[in-house]
């Protein structure tokens, strides 16, 4: 109560407009949509959680439909063009220059939501009833910049989380994350009514409970898990100083989207080929290239090679983020240890404990998914938020909580 006294009040007021403003935005309709949709879709809030829920169907077609997403992403690829481009890693050294970086990364997310944008009024034509009918290049371009506004205006309301709010660099980490949440509050007002028993509810419910439990507690673990080194000793590296290795050197977002980036690619590839052979591109897009299929041994296979592909790119984001930071010779071997160790117990986060809930909910009686990235991420934004809570009670700074660029 003191921490929030002395640091958080107006802080905590100035996060409840922010995600006022956003929630009230998500009642916007885009320009164009179909109002005998709009009218089914707005019948489908029936309960106080289902409206509160962000995943209500209106939500999902409002000017805010994109989310913050392709801020995320172009964050993501900005941060690891650092790597390729030795311009970049020279403006990160003057503020000038990092102001330069971020506005080219806002550029790149208001292109990504451009392109996300054209998909929706293409997938959306599609709709019973259509959502559009007989769009032409200025009406879909007509329906796109009012979407790709409203990503921006979601980042002007991240930069005011991280500047009067509970941000603390993380404003737009902080919506990202508040998108999931409000998604299961929304799917739990659905799946609860419509169970048969109470059999079919308590026995799948506390599945889910319990993995989410195991999950939320391993990331939160494995983000406060600290390695303190002391100063070298050996002469040749008598300037570096003490250091603190974290178990999440790579973060918890980067690898398990970069994985599952790179696993959709054969899914991708094949919807071009759809229209051919609609029968074995479906099965193999259901059945084989999936973990939640219905073949186990098909399903562990895939889920191992997710697994595979977190902890190694967990090992390029690291590399990527200490590629022009020199890190003590002595500690390389240290470094590589806390990578892997990192990584495996990100992949089992995020893609194995959601692969065991799947199965255990599904024998339950019931399937009741688990977003285990969602959890990691979760705790992570929910920690910074404390911690920046504490130094900003104490008036200092420091290092985030995840030594990475990206929770």
């Amino acid at each position: 109560m003191r921490l929030l006294s002395v640091a958080g009040w107006k802080r905590l007021f100035v996060t409840g407009l922010c995600l006022v403003a956003w929630r009230a935005l998500e009642q916007v309709a885009v320009p164009g949509l179909n109002p005998a949709l709009i009218a089914q879709l707005e019948g489908l809030a029936s309960s106080l959680p289902q409206a509160f829920g962000s995943s209500t169907a209106l939500a999902s077609n409002s000017v805010v439909a994109l989310g913050i997403g392709p801020y995320v992403t172009a964050i993501i690829i900005v941060n690891l063009a650092r790597v390729a481009s030795k311009q970049i890693r020279t403006l990160e050294e003057t503020a000038e220059g990092r102001q330069r970086l971020l506005v080219w990364t806002r550029g790149v997310a208001v292109v990504l939501a451009l392109g996300q944008a054209y998909g929706y009024t293409m997938l959306m034509q599609n709709t019973f009833p259509p959502a559009f009918t007989g769009l032409d290049w200025s009406a879909r371009l007509f329906i796109m910049l009012p979407m790709a506004g409203g990503t921006v205006i979601l980042i002007f309301l991240a930069d005011v989380l991280d500047q009067f709010g509970l941000g603390f660099g993380n404003g737009a980490f902080l919506i990202y994350v508040l998108t999931p949440v409000a998604i299961e509050a929304n799917r739990l007002a659905i799946f609860l009514p419509t169970l048969p028993s109470q059999r079919w509810l308590y026995l799948p419910f506390a599945v889910w409970i319990a993995f989410s439990v195991i999950a939320v507690a391993a990331s939160v673990g494995a983000v406060l898990a600290v390695r303190r080194f002391p100063a070298a000793g050996e002469e040749d590296t008598s300037e570096w100083k003490p250091v603190e290795l974290r178990l999440f050197m790579s973060g918890v977002l980067r690898p398990p989207v970069l994985a599952s980036a790179v696993l959709f690619l054969p899914t991708l590839v094949l919807n071009f080929y759809a229209p051919l052979s609609p029968g074995l591109v479906s099965r193999l897009t259901n059945e084989l290239l999936t973990s939640y299929g219905n073949n186990l041994w098909t399903d562990v296979a895939y889920a191992a090679v997710d697994a595979c592909l977190v902890v190694a790119f967990a090992f390029l984001v690291v590399k990527a983020d200490t590629a022009y930071r020199p890190v003590r010779p002595d500690l390389i071997p240290h470094v590589n240890r806390l990578i892997f160790i990192g990584g495996v117990l990100l992949a089992f986060i995020t893609v194995v404990l959601p692969f065991l809930e799947w199965n255990a909910s599904r024998l339950a009686g019931q399937v009741f998914g688990l977003s285990g990235l969602d959890a990691a991420l979760i705790s992570v934004i929910v920690l910074s938020v404390v911690v920046g809570l504490e130094r900003s009670a104490r008036r200092e700074t420091g290092t985030p909580i995840v030594t990475s660029p990206v929770p």
